[in-house]
């Protein structure tokens, strides 16, 4: 995958950032799911969305006990 602009791998672009949000199939969740730095999003799998200036402390407890939140926290339990 190439960023189309800057002709850079995207995977470069990815990694320089502090978190990448990217959107695809199985196949994009499977190779970011255990990166804590890009948030891999999908079809079905996009179930929240708060934009600028709402004051998103009150959806918070929506947000946390979504069914969404509790299995990418499931899935990426670290190993210590």
């Amino acid at each position: 995958m190439v960023d189309h602009e800057t002709g850079r791998p995207a995977d470069e672009i990815l990694c320089r950032g502090d978190l990448a949000l990217v959107y695809g199939g199985q196949g994009m969740i499977e190779k970011y799911h255990s990166d804590f730095g890009v948030l891999p999003q999908g079809p079905g799998r996009s179930t929240i969305l708060i934009t600028a200036g709402v004051y998103w402390h009150t959806y918070l407890d929506t947000v946390v006990s979504s069914p969404d939140h509790q299995r990418t926290i499931r899935d990426r339990k670290v190993d210590k």
